[in-house]
């Protein structure tokens, strides 16, 4: 038993070792607006397909940018519900709005690529920003993040947003999210390092510079990727562009989930993807976790469980103040957690095996 202590204290020990290097190395970019405004033109691209619940807010936090040079286009991907409508009523807010109407997805895309590449056609600014019709950003985002791709000299620059979380379901699932990126992988490492493996970025917030987009067309190359976000990453990366991934601040939120039922479906699509698309490693992964939490409480002897209990803590609070999400309701639901990973990438698995997943009324495998 002591031996298998060990082993998972040097697992628990790297994962606080890479969050602590995210935490203390995160070079984020300026709280408020320092006044940039620029001749270059931004286009803001935003795919939307049932999303009547969110577009209008996120317009809304458009209309009140302080960067100006800016033009918004929406790609209605056959929505059923009223997302064209509410589109429509903003066009007396932001001067530069644009509606496309998207028809049957052709043959050997998926849905949510071939909406980005549809605008990529339409865009007309230097930069390229897709953004998820459920985030919200504050006045002066456009501001903050034009400033921070240009003083880097980036080629594509990804935000994790801020995640609320309104359900028990929520709080069970979505912050997975950040406790396997911001645990395995150093984010500086994005930025600094060229090797294809060490990418990361998130779909719901991607800002591209014009020339790198258009020279590499990624929408188009990873048209059947259901994980096109982490592959633009890589493919940006294996071509030589830079890349840097950075986590929120409170004025970029994305309420992602609706409960416990759409998270499962949801990061079951890519949980695999995260972990180089090897159910092997993922299944190892979830094995030293779930481990990190039986062993202690059923080991006979206590030597170490203190220190392995310590360890897991100072991860827990880490991951959660890097992440702005509440640290008492992520220690007291990281172990059910733990169990929802289990199920999660087991059905990632069986959903592959199978060839089925339905997501927005569409099958992506």
């Amino acid at each position: 038993m002591s031996a298998i202590i060990t082993i998972l204290i040097v697992f628990v020990g790297i994962e606080l070792i890479v969050s602590l290097s995210n935490l203390l190395l995160y070079s984020p970019f300026s709280k408020k607006g320092n006044g940039t405004q620029s001749d270059r033109l931004v286009s803001v691209l935003i795919p939307a397909r049932d999303e009547q619940e969110n577009i209008g807010k996120l317009l809304n936090d458009l209309a009140l940018q302080s960067y100006i040079n800016y033009e918004v286009v929406v790609y209605d991907d056959m929505s059923r519900d009223c997302t064209p409508q509410i589109v429509e009523e903003f066009r007396s807010k932001i001067a530069n709005l644009k509606l496309i109407k998207g028809g049957e997805l052709p043959i050997g895309w998926l849905g949510k690529n071939f909406a980005c590449f549809s605008l990529s056609k339409e865009a007309k600014g230097d930069y390229l920003l897709f953004l998820d019709a459920d985030v919200r950003v504050g006045s002066n985002m456009l501001e903050r993040v034009i400033n921070y791709h240009q003083k880097r000299k980036l080629n594509l620059l990804s935000i994790f947003p801020v995640q609320i979380m309104k359900s028990v379901g929520e709080r069970l699932t979505v912050p997975l999210m950040n406790q396997i990126l911001l645990s395995l992988l150093p984010l500086p490492l994005v930025r600094i390092s060229s090797r294809p493996s060490l990418s990361a970025a998130n779909g719901q917030f991607m800002l591209f510079d014009k020339v790198s987009y258009f020279e590499l067309n990624p929408h188009f190359e990873l048209r059947v990727s259901r994980v096109e976000d982490i592959d633009c990453a890589r493919l940006f990366k294996k071509r030589g562009r830079s890349v840097a991934c950075l986590p929120g601040s409170r004025d970029i939120e994305c309420r992602m989930y609706s409960g416990l039922r759409s998270a499962t479906d949801g990061f079951s699509k890519n949980i695999v993807r995260m972990f180089g698309n090897s159910p092997l490693a993922a299944s190892l992964y979830w094995g030293l976790s779930i481990s990190a939490i039986v062993v202690p409480v059923s080991a006979p002897s206590k030597e170490g469980v203190a220190l392995l209990v310590l360890l897991q803590l100072m991860v827990i609070i880490t991951i959660s103040a890097l992440s702005r999400q509440n640290i008492v309701l992520n220690i007291i639901s990281f172990v059910p957690r733990q169990f929802i990973l289990g199920y999660i990438i087991f059905k990632s698995v069986i959903n592959s095996k199978r060839g089925n997943l339905i997501w927005k009324g569409r099958n992506i495998y």
